[in-house]
């Protein structure tokens, strides 16, 4: 028998889905750039394994588009161009599910708004056009696949079963789902729902191998469900958002009372959903909800250890697929009619605000990747810092190139500009750090560099910067950054002018502090001019010290 249809895809949902996602994220589309593993972990992994790369795991499961996506574009661009192939992937991922959320074979009310859902919910929005967390965007498709009409032709049967094999191993979401698919075949009985859930399964047992060693746990630590972040998490996570938006919501859960009323807002909303959908005439509404209720509770067991890292900004990507099901159900219900419509209506009040307040993305720090990328590929050991915490380490002769036989003055000319007369105690293996958009020569805490102020200079200008080393950042961490100068002759050194870095809060998220720019006056004699930096307070060793763009005026 030929399933029933509903209506043909509308075409002006795929402007309008790139429009949200422009809306959401502009600054992707001006200048893409990596974010969280896109550069230290697919990129540079790809660059130093090729196609090998492909089979490896990440916090214990497999990454399949996004490995096969750095693979084709280390093969086919420079690394100028790779950030852009990432984010086009990751915008025909979103393109691809809001195709299959309005396809013939969806049967739902409303099925353009809740095709959109994926793009309208309160969320911070880093989740769009990057590679680390397509995955979450690709899940949204196995929910779709869940409840889709069976395929009566052949190109519908062959997309099925490649994309449950692409998403089922891109992140472990299809894990979560395998009682959905079960449930799925056991109501239909037909030869390609128990095709559906043999690839499930199949693509599940790949990704549980080395989830089990992937805990989120300290040594020693222990599950405690008196944990007050317990309430804190639950709270802003789904009313918090809703009602209030990131900043606010989380803001308002720090205060116990307060998280305890978005707690019980949370489970109204929860409850109030789930009642609603226990209907004959919603269970593919019912389905989507249950699939994203999976989603939270597996995301709170993985956390179940630390479960206040679910209370920063970076912990919102797994909020997406939650947050997507939820409204997807909600705009369901509230177009099937009837009472339960009126109540669908007033839960989606509980969603608005926060997609209202968070609606535009706050951009990411532009880590001036066009100019970074060209150390890859040249003869000069650096490091590239990338938002927000990693650095990629590129080293030639890990690539079979050269390095570069007079590398300490190549890095200072790519760094400092001026080639120093004395640098006390020696480095011993310089490496060149791309910071910001500017490269800068990277030194432990204590060294002391001098140079000779030219006759008639009447300032000098230089760059400076902190980058985590390792070890335990502290908000006491600090240092003085000096210039000091000597007259002729003299091994005086008195300060010209200094300048004060003191990371901050951000550190303990590891979020690298911007550089500073530090000017000090001379007067036109000759003599020395010396730069260091002087330790103020906390755990200094944990901090290189950064220099670069060194000028007299």
């Amino acid at each position: 028998m030929t399933a029933r249809r509903g209506p043909s895809n509308p075409l002006w949902i795929y402007p309008a889905t790139l429009g949200l996602l422009f809306l959401r994220r502009p600054d992707q589309f001006f200048h893409p750039q990596f974010q969280a593993e896109d550069g230290g972990l697919f990129f540079m992994q790809a660059r130093e394994s090729g196609l090998a790369a492909i089979g490896r795991t990440y916090n214990g499961y497999h990454h399949l588009l996004p490995r096969l996506t750095a693979a084709l574009a280390d093969a086919v661009v420079s690394p100028r161009w790779t950030p852009h192939v990432y984010a086009l992937v990751s915008a025909l991922a979103v393109l691809v599910v809001v195709g299959m959320a309005v396809s013939p074979r969806i049967h739902l009310p409303g099925k353009p708004l809740i095709a959109l859902a994926p793009l309208l919910i309160p969320h911070n929005g880093w989740v769009y056009l990057h590679l680390t967390d397509v995955q979450s965007v690709l899940a949204w498709g196995l929910i779709l696949l869940l409840i889709a009409e069976p395929p009566t032709r052949r190109r519908e049967r062959v997309f099925d079963l490649l994309y449950i094999v692409l998403a089922g191993l891109t992140g472990p979401f299809v894990l979560f789902f395998l009682p959905l698919f079960l449930g799925r075949w056991l109501s239909r009985r037909d030869a390609h729902g128990l095709l559906l859930l043999l690839l499930a399964l199949g693509c599940a047992g790949l990704q549980a191998k080395d989830l089990p060693e992937a805990r989120i746990q300290r040594p020693g630590q222990q599950f405690d469900i008196r944990d007050p972040s317990w309430v804190r998490v639950i709270g802003a996570r789904y009313a918090g958002i809703g009602l209030f938006g990131q900043q606010l919501g989380r803001k308002i859960a720090e205060d116990p009372r307060a998280a305890w009323a978005l707690l019980a807002a949370t489970a109204v909303l929860l409850l109030g959903t789930t009642y609603l959908l226990l209907t004959p005439l919603a269970p593919r509404l019912l389905t989507i909800h249950l699939a994203g209720l999976a989603v939270f509770l597996a995301t709170l067991w993985a956390y179940r250890f630390r479960p206040i890292l679910l209370f920063g900004l970076i912990a919102d990507r797994y909020a997406f697929l939650p947050m997507t099901a939820l409204l997807a159900a909600l705009l369901g219900a509230r177009r099937a009619g009837g009472r339960r419509s009126r109540l669908a209506g007033l839960l989606l009040l509980f969603l608005i605000p926060g997609t209202a307040a968070t609606f535009r993305s706050e951009p990411l720090v532009d880590d001036g990747w066009p100019s970074a990328s060209r150390v890859f590929g040249g003869n000069l050991p650096a490091d590239v810092i990338v938002h927000p915490y990693w650095v990629l380490p590129y080293r030639p002769e890990h690539e079979g190139r050269k390095v570069s036989p007079n590398l300490f003055s190549d890095i200072v000319s790519a760094s400092l500009r001026l080639m120093p007369v004395r640098v006390a105690p020696p480095i011993e293996q310089p490496i060149l750090t791309e910071y910001f958009g500017g490269g800068f020569l990277r030194t432990p805490a204590d060294t002391v560099i001098e140079f000779e102020i030219p006759r008639g200079a009447r300032g000098f200008r230089v760059q400076t910067g902190l980058l985590f080393r390792g070890g335990t950042p502290n908000m006491k961490d600090g240092f003085d950054f000096l210039v000091e100068r000597s007259a002729p002759g003299s091994q005086e050194f008195h300060v010209v002018r200094s300048i004060r870095h003191q990371p901050g809060p951000d550190a303990l998220l590891g979020v690298f502090p911007r550089p500073h720019v530090l000017e000090a006056p001379l007067d036109g004699t000759p003599g020395r001019l010396r730069l260091r930096a002087a330790a103020i307070a906390g755990t200094t060793g944990s901090w290189w010290v950064l220099w670069g763009a060194a000028v007299f005026r």
